[in-house]
């Protein structure tokens, strides 16, 4: 159903699993240094977010 696939999708943005990293370096990263990453992540978010207004 579609509820099964929004949840699937979810889970997938939720709980990433490495081994299916486009970047490995980023996929080491998001496995060993989880702060770090979220960090350059955080930032990237700022500096390319549109605004919706």
């Amino acid at each position: 159903t579609l509820a099964d696939v929004i949840k699937a999708i979810a889970k997938h943005i939720d709980e990433p699993d490495p081994d299916y990293s486009i970047n490995f370096d980023i996929g080491k990263e998001f496995m060993e240094n989880r702060a770090e990453f979220d960090r350059k992540a955080s930032e990237m978010v700022r500096r390319n977010m549109i605004s919706r207004d």
